[in-house]
């Protein structure tokens, strides 16, 4: 019944030993194939694929190349003592990145808040402090980011990475970036 899968070493080897070896390889290789061609829910997947298959170990995406550039640009436009921020600052994936990496201050983030947990009144103080940032996220779309500039001046930064795809492409008529990519652009605050 199962001899095929769990072969017998006293057995005589059957006529068609290799049947079940090519079987499975051709079931692994048609799901593969399957996966790659009909996996409409993780359209990365295949851009991994072809991109492993192309002999390259990592393959960022251009919003990842992009982060990359700016981080590297902060060195350029920027010192040491200029605070920077990541607008909008819930939904920017390399904000730890701008502290940690670029060595650069930045506010406070939802992390800083469950790290201090055991001082009930810093966290209360961030908590204020994160509050009008929080409010932003769902203001009026043509307004939010004049909104964001406002606000950042408020906090005292010096400049802001503004990620594109959160705002509408309009409001960044009036601004004059430092620093521009596809997906990032590098504002100075106090011009």
């Amino acid at each position: 019944t199962f001899s095929c899968f769990f072969p017998n070493e006293g057995e005589n080897p059957t006529r068609y030993s290799t049947l079940p070896q090519l079987v499975g390889t051709l079931f692994i290789l048609v799901t593969l194939v399957m996966t790659v061609k009909t996996n409409e829910q993780d359209p990365s997947f295949l851009r991994e694929v072809k991109c492993l298959a192309s002999g390259q170990l990592t393959c960022p995406t251009q919003q990842e190349k992009d982060s990359l550039e700016i981080i590297q640009q902060l060195d350029l436009y920027t010192t040491q003592s200029d605070r920077i921020l990541a607008i909008p600052p819930l939904n920017t994936p390399f904000g730890l990145s701008i502290r940690y990496t670029a060595l650069r201050p930045m506010g406070y983030g939802m992390g800083d808040v469950r790290r201090n947990s055991a001082d009930v009144y810093t966290q209360q103080q961030m908590m204020e402090a994160l509050s009008p940032w929080g409010k932003l996220e769902h203001a009026d779309p043509e307004t939010v980011l004049s909104s964001y500039l406002d606000l950042a001046k408020d906090v005292n930064a010096d400049y802001l990475i503004i990620q594109k795809s959160d705002f509408l492409p309009e409001s960044f008529e009036d601004l004059k970036p430092v620093f521009e990519n596809e997906s990032y652009l590098l504002v100075n605050v106090s011009e």
